[in-house]
């Protein structure tokens, strides 16, 4: 199915079935953020772009279920694994 036919059938439905739809929208969005964290390993170094728009530096300290933590120059960042780039090893 097509993305324009899904957004047409959204208009014909109600409120409960909405809901529904919402719920799995969720629960696949949770599902892809795991796999996400899942590519990284504690050492590995990535990049990120920081609130500010710079190009952040660090390494793996942690990985979490959907985030993973990243200790850098700044301090410690807790980043949703989707916005992290891994780093060629030096």
């Amino acid at each position: 199915m097509e993305m324009k036919q899904v957004l047409n059938e959204l208009w014909k439905m109600d409120q409960a079935e909405i809901k529904e739809v919402i719920a799995v929208i969720k629960g696949r969005r949770a599902q892809i953020q795991e796999q996400e964290a899942f590519k990284f390993s504690v050492g590995d170094k990535v990049q990120f772009k920081g609130r500010r728009g710079e190009m952040i530096k660090g390494e793996v300290i942690k990985r979490n279920r959907t985030t993973v933590s990243i200790k850098t120059e700044q301090g410690n960042w807790k980043v949703s694994a989707g916005l992290l780039t891994k780093l060629e090893s030096e």
